[in-house]
């Protein structure tokens, strides 16, 4: 199986909560919180990438949580911009949920193994529907059709309610 042959390896991984609900908070809160949010989000991306040996400036591809609401949007446009700094205007993002639809709790797991695929077909996955992007989303969404290119070093989030925020870290496997 190709997969096997590139061996890739699945990196240590960091899960952080924030102390907050966001969706149940009443509007003016919500908003309020919001940094809190994405520094929180952002703490995970930089530990998981830490505890992994790889630096910011590494990372080819974010698979994103992705879904296609303004709230989680933002989120992960922020934390990008946080944990990656200038490096996130040079990466390639996408989501994948945009195909496959949100598949609940086995969502983590089937974006990990399409970043890994990612990185073996050398191949950035599409946003497909993405048509109306938010002005305050401005990093390369790899919008409607995927792209041929090189990835070393991908990273999958899974954002859930409440603050449940996984970050997996994967990198191509070299002799």
């Amino acid at each position: 199986m190709e997969l096997l042959r590139f061996m890739h390896r699945i990196l240590p991984s960091m899960t952080l909560q924030q102390p907050f609900h966001t969706p149940r908070l009443p509007t003016d809160a919500a908003s309020a919180s919001m940094a809190v949010c994405w520094k929180t989000c952002a703490k995970a991306m930089t530990k998981a990438l830490k505890d992994a040996g790889i630096a910011p400036t590494a990372v080819d591809y974010y698979n994103a949580h992705g879904t296609s609401t303004h709230l989680n949007d933002l989120t992960e446009t922020q934390m990008l911009k946080i944990a990656l700094g200038e490096h996130a205007y040079k990466i390639k993002v996408s989501s994948t949920k945009s195909m496959t639809g949100h598949c609940v709790g086995a969502a983590g797991v089937i974006e990990a193994m399409i970043s890994t695929l990612a990185i073996c077909d050398s191949f950035y996955p599409a946003t497909i529907n993405l048509d109306n992007p938010d002005i305050e989303c401005d990093l390369d969404y790899v919008p409607h059709k995927g792209v041929e290119g090189n990835i070393d070093v991908a990273v999958s989030a899974s954002l859930g309610f409440g603050g449940h925020n996984g970050i997996v870290v994967i990198k191509k496997f070299k002799d």
